[in-house]
């Protein structure tokens, strides 16, 4: 249910932006930043209160590492919890994995390698616009977010990236999520 209700939210907050063909093109900000393109994503935090979105641009070839840095300033969250990326697809399921720290295979979700979020590029993985990603923070209180590829522009002249340029709804606090208690049958598998 939460699934298709996120997918609905972020499309009842779209601007129309996404049906603007985008043309790709390869440009140097004059701020020295990275070559690139620029991906503007619309990230959407899973919140009881309200709808929390907020829109970053990032050049195509950053990695991940700053993605993760970006949407914790654009939701005013902070620490080194642990953190991960997930390709996914319309269904919000999760795909291959972008880890912030070196995992083992025997980690992984779905046995593959996982990639690193300081070694891996967002170009390298996105290719195209409406491109979903899960992204979850601190596997404690577990703040899931929604993002989504809106476009795929030319750099700005003397812009810095990334940045967050849109804002929708206050963020939540980043501890006003309560753990949530093992149950016996988690309690059981991590003896194990």
């Amino acid at each position: 249910k939460i699934k298709s209700l996120m997918s609905k939210k972020i499309k009842e907050k779209s601007n129309g932006s996404t049906a603007k063909k985008n043309k790709a093109v390869s440009n140097k900000a004059d701020n020295g930043s990275t070559n690139g393109n620029i991906f503007k994503f619309r990230a959407l935090i899973e919140s009881e209160e309200e709808d929390v979105i907020r829109e970053i641009e990032i050049f195509d070839g950053q990695t991940f590492e700053e993605f993760h840095e970006a949407i914790k300033k654009a939701f005013n969250f902070s620490g080194k919890q642990m953190a991960s990326f997930y390709l996914s697809n319309d269904e919000w399921e999760k795909g291959k994995e972008i880890a912030l720290v070196p995992m083992e295979v025997d980690a992984a979700e779905d046995g593959e390698e996982v990639l690193v979020m300081s070694e891996t590029t967002l170009k390298q993985l996105i290719k195209k616009t409406k491109t979903k990603l899960l992204y979850v923070f601190d596997f404690l209180l577990m703040w899931n977010f929604y993002l989504e590829l809106l476009s795929i522009s030319e750099p700005e002249k003397r812009a810095k990236y990334p940045r967050c340029i849109k804002k929708i709804g206050k963020a939540p606090a980043q501890n006003s999520k309560k753990i949530n208690k093992l149950t016996d049958e988690d309690e059981e598998m991590l003896k194990e």
